[in-house]
């Protein structure tokens, strides 16, 4: 049998860590959107233009895809937090039930 052993505030801890580093991904997400999202042409031609609104549309399908990271990101530390409090009340209310039980 297999044991495990689960520090409650260092998983909180971690969900800390977590969320700084969603921090900065936001900062840097948001200044690349805006060196990245509107392209403009170097030159007059279609080529260039046609060029500009691809490296355009690629910025911002890459904004779409950071905003669905950005959620699954903080749904991600929020079960963190709650699984680590849940885990902290039970090991809390066995260790009242063995107490009492001793006691």
């Amino acid at each position: 049998m297999a044991f495990i052993r689960v520090a409650p505030e260092a998983v909180l801890a971690k969900a800390s860590d977590l969320a700084g580093i969603a921090s900065s991904i936001d900062s840097a997400n948001a200044i690349a959107a805006a060196q990245t999202t509107t392209v403009a042409a170097p030159a007059a031609d279609a080529v260039s233009a046609l060029v500009a609104d691809i490296f355009g549309s690629h910025a911002a399908n890459y904004q779409d895809f950071s905003a669905q990271m950005a959620t699954f990101h903080e749904q991600l530390v929020q079960k963190l937090i709650a699984t680590s409090n849940a885990y902290g009340y039970a090991e809390a209310e066995n260790a009242q039930g063995i107490k009492s039980l001793l006691g």
